[in-house]
């Protein structure tokens, strides 16, 4: 039997290094010193014959040869990993990643279906925005992601389970509580604006775009908390999703509608790495999520 010429250190590093793009990152999290892990990693590519990071001033990515060894790199580990945990009789972590606002609605009833079967077993959660998550989902860093459907990379199989709606929310006492506005009225009121370098703001200026529709801006903010907060503070209306105005049950705030406009959904997704199956633990989560976002509805 011929013996691959890797060893888990290495796989551990190529790993840590893709999720971090920074060497000394990388060697502190597998337990190298910087010179170390920089030795390590020229012989690695020395004996593979290829590169596998394209070494930048400030950063370091992975060329196609390291994005297909850092796939087979986790898998590596994760196998390793279950081994030792079986010898030891214990339980492998659940990795799970989701965008940031999903973490904050659709996935705790999710996590909580786990805690009377899985009660012995570490959930790690992994949050950011939806393409960066596919991207985790895609190179093995986390086994499940959720992220919004139109994120889904070639790389990943994805579960879609519905539709988070978008709904215009304005402060309490707006004049469009009482009397729907038309599309024309919403360019003449200044909007709390959620950042386009944030997945949802992003999609709400896709939406703009696709209807013909723009706003002033009141206060632009890259987190949906806050532009809720700002809503129900009288600063202004804003797009957000419903998911979350549900969740906060906003107190100083209405959903409005808008005279002969709906806006576009935002589709919804589990999502886990192509040519894999949903994990034990997440196979229920499909239809658990689609009975959340029907009863949304």
């Amino acid at each position: 039997m011929r013996l691959p010429n890797l060893d888990l250190k290495d796989l551990a590093l190529v790993a840590a290094l893709a999720d971090s793009r920074h060497l000394g990152r990388a060697a502190r999290h597998v337990g190298l010193s910087v010179s170390a892990a920089s030795h390590r990693l020229t012989q690695l590519e020395s004996r593979l014959g290829v590169a596998l990071f394209r070494r930048g001033a400030s950063a370091m990515d992975l060329t196609d040869h390291g994005v297909r060894l850092v796939v087979e790199a986790r898998r590596a580990l994760d196998a390793a990993e279950a081994a030792e945990a079986s010898v030891r009789h214990e339980h492998p972590v659940m990795r799970v990643g989701s965008a940031w606002l999903m973490a904050t609605t659709w996935l705790p009833p999710l996590l909580a279906s786990l805690t009377h079967t899985y009660r012995d077993r570490v959930t790690e959660v992994t949050t950011g925005r939806s393409r960066e998550v596919a991207r985790w989902v895609e190179e093995g860093r986390v086994r499940v992601g959720l992220v919004r459907a139109t994120e889904a990379r070639p790389g990943v199989k994805a579960f879609v389970v519905g539709a988070d709606p978008v709904v215009l929310v304005a402060p309490a006492g707006h004049p469009w509580v009482r009397r729907a506005p038309t599309p024309e009225q919403l360019a003449e009121a200044a909007f709390v604006e959620v950042s386009r370098d944030t997945g949802f703001g992003e999609f709400v200026a896709d939406a703009q775009h696709r209807l013909g529709i723009q706003w002033p801006t009141a206060v632009r903010v890259d987190h949906l908390e806050a532009a809720l907060a700002l809503v129900e503070a009288g600063v202004g209306p804003a797009l957000l999703p419903r998911s979350l105005v549900d969740r906060r049950g906003a107190g100083g705030a209405a959903e409005v509608a808008v005279a002969g406009l709906e806006w576009p959904r935002r589709p919804l997704a589990l999502v886990i790495r192509a040519g894999d199956t949903l994990p034990a633990w997440a196979e229920a989560w499909p239809a658990l999520l689609r009975r959340l976002v029907q009863r949304q509805d």
